[in-house]
């Protein structure tokens, strides 16, 4: 893999480095200016390496990086850098790049629930096929509610339209709200281990990525798994996040569908921006879908190659 100078430091860094977690929105909270004891403990210690690691998450809020940096400033002596799951470059962050390192062995839920009591790898190698024949159009499955998801699900295009797999679970973001009721909801919705097989035989997957914020956009195992496995993903992410992915050497098809991203952030407009790709999609045929991947081969194969890289070695225990 050729990597950037910066991005070999930094990748050094963080397999060699102390890591500290959590790193996170409750840094500060009910802690009266204190960080956690393991944070206090790091800070204390003769490491002079550091890695403060929120992991699979991103800061939502300029305070908690600001609370972060003036602690840093009390220890010059320390090299300390911060690891999230961003596309976007912050200051003392590591290379956006080498972010995707974290995601190398993580655990997800294997079914929509919070309450699922099994785990699945999600990112595993022997997940993805390494010459998989797509035989799907594309697919759109999203499990959390979001109001955006809402608006988007239900136009048209989609409900009335669409050519391949749909679904939209509506699922509660907050686990306290589950509601036995809902159970049946499960078997109705496949477990990640059947979406994953479903992506890898779809040419195009529609991404609706978690939310991001003004601080900094977040990337989590959905595009990762669109990349992995092998689909042209079509993303919904944050401000100026394409581009961002771009600056990584991965290649999403939001250009060649009509889905600009670096406009003020407006709901309204955004949406209808995104039901529209759904619609140019819609428009073109099995065939059409076909000959683009055919055509985009190399660059798929690109964002493979790469990502794989980095969930093969990485993770963290």
């Amino acid at each position: 893999m050729k990597l950037s100078d910066n991005q070999k430091r930094d990748l050094e860094f963080v397999e060699s480095s102390f890591k500290v977690e959590p790193v996170g929105p409750h840094i500060h909270d009910n802690w009266d200016g204190k960080f956690l004891p393991s944070m206090e403990k790091a800070l204390d210690s003769g490491n002079k390496n550091i890695l403060w690691l929120h992991r699979e998450e991103t800061f939502t809020e300029q305070e908690q990086l600001d609370f972060l940096y003036d602690k840093i400033k009390k220890y010059p002596d320390k090299n300390i850098k911060i690891m999230c799951s961003t596309t976007s470059r912050f200051h003392l962050g590591i290379e956006p790049l080498v972010n995707i390192y974290q995601w190398g062995n993580t655990q997800t839920r294997s079914n929509i629930s919070w309450l699922s009591n099994t785990t699945f790898h999600t990112l595993a190698r022997n997940n993805f096929f390494s010459n998989n024949e797509k035989e799907i159009k594309g697919i759109i499955s999203w499990r959390k509610n979001t109001l955006d998801r809402n608006e988007v699900y239900n136009n048209e295009v989609i409900q009335n339209e669409f050519q391949g797999i749909k679904r939209y679970a509506n699922w509660h973001r907050n686990p306290n709200n589950e509601k036995e009721i809902d159970y049946d909801k499960i078997n109705q919705f496949p477990t990640l281990y059947q979406l994953i097989q479903e992506y890898n035989k779809s040419y195009v997957s529609f991404v609706f990525e978690t939310e991001s914020n003004y601080v900094m956009n977040q990337f989590s195992e959905k595009i990762l798994m669109a990349f992995l496995s092998k689909t042209m993903p079509i993303l919904y992410g944050g401000r100026g996040m394409i581009q961002e992915l771009k600056n990584m050497g991965l290649k999403v098809w939001n250009d060649e569908f009509g889905f600009d991203d670096t406009t003020p952030y407006n709901h309204n407009r955004r949406n209808d921006s995104y039901i529209n790709c759904i619609k140019k999609y819609n428009e073109m045929s099995f065939s059409d879908i076909k000959k683009m991947y055919d055509r985009y081969r190399n660059d798929i194969e690109n964002n493979f190659k790469i990502v794989s890289w980095f969930t093969n070695r990485g993770g963290f225990q």
